[in-house]
């Protein structure tokens, strides 16, 4: 990724816009290419470099009226934005192809191991004939707004997080985002030098159908799990939630994102679910004297994972 630095540092000394693509990128999407030679008349595959150029060099608000500017004055806004909506081409199946590229250029890690986060977020509305656009927040804590929810399925190692899936969901199909994740998991081919695959989502993912695809494909989960779930004896997790003494929890040290120092207060230990057999659960709160309703109730089928370890991921 050494020619978007250079190319960050050119695009600010040319006053954030730049007269001709650069060569080294040009070459390093040459493969794509083909994706776009069904229409050659319309140039998009140039128009598709220049709106990569555009979102490397903007500084503020990736608007697509915000990159025009950032492109020479004889590319204008609705050349690009007939590139947007051109129904030849597929903007997924074109992520896809890029992130495998990235994936097998960038420096693997060490281990060997690639986690899968998958997550929604909220787009806002951006037009006036949206069909997919219904009034919704990201959690009970944040306001309402009107705008699009999204999937996103994300390769992370390291410091290194790079999108390989993005899907706009359908409100009126229920169970949707499970689905869709699904689909992105079956697509998704690890890199030759992957040796291990985990996958890491909330609750609003840990579907039973989710869990027994991941395990079909040998691979291993780290996932919150809602409070319905069930031992093999029958026992419910909101049961066994409120009753555990304080005395059974103890202080752990983890790593955040940015390498700093985060403590909890956990409870570990072995159980056997219902279709997901043996696996390790973790009860995890932030403060000591916190309520049932606060605790973060993890699993994980990976083999001797500490809790340490479980909160880091």
């Amino acid at each position: 990724m050494l020619w978007a630095a250079n190319l960050q540092t050119a695009g600010k000394a040319l006053g954030m816009r730049l007269s001709r693509i650069p060569q080294r990128v040009t070459t390093v999407l040459a493969p794509l290419s083909s994706s776009f030679r069904s229409h050659p008349q319309g140039r998009h595959f140039r128009l598709l470099c220049w709106r990569l150029v555009s979102l490397l060099l903007c500084q503020g608000a990736a608007t697509l009226q915000q990159l025009v500017r950032g492109m020479p004055s004889r590319l204008q806004y609705w050349s690009v934005l007939r590139l947007l909506r051109a129904g030849y081409w597929d903007a997924a199946d074109l992520l896809t192809e890029v992130a495998q590229a990235v994936l097998a250029t960038l420096p693997p890690p060490a281990n060997g191991t690639l986690y899968l986060i998958a997550d929604t977020t909220i787009r806002g509305k951006t037009g006036p004939q949206q069909p997919l656009a219904h009034q919704t927040r990201l959690n009970q804590h944040e306001p309402f707004v009107f705008g699009h929810s999204l999937l996103l399925l994300l390769a992370h190692w390291g410091r290194v997080r790079i999108p390989i899936g993005a899907v706009v969901l359908d409100p009126k199909r229920k169970g949707q985002q499970n689905i869709q994740l699904r689909r992105l998991l079956r697509q998704f081919q690890p890199p030759a030098w992957c040796q291990t695959v985990i996958i890491m989502a909330d609750a609003g993912f840990a579907s039973k159908a989710n869990l027994c695809a991941i395990q079909r494909r040998g691979w291993r989960y780290v996932f919150c799990l809602p409070r319905s779930w069930k031992l093999v004896d029958g026992t419910h997790w909101r049961d066994l939630t409120p009753h555990l003494p304080r005395s059974h929890d103890h202080r752990v040290a983890s790593a955040t994102p940015d390498r700093r120092r985060r403590d909890d207060w956990v409870y570990l230990r072995r159980a056997e679910l219902k279709l997901l057999g043996d696996v390790t659960v973790l009860l995890s709160k932030r403060r000591r004297n916190q309520g049932p309703q606060q605790v973060k109730l993890i699993v994980t089928n990976v083999e001797q994972a500490s809790a340490a370890t479980i909160l880091s991921a």
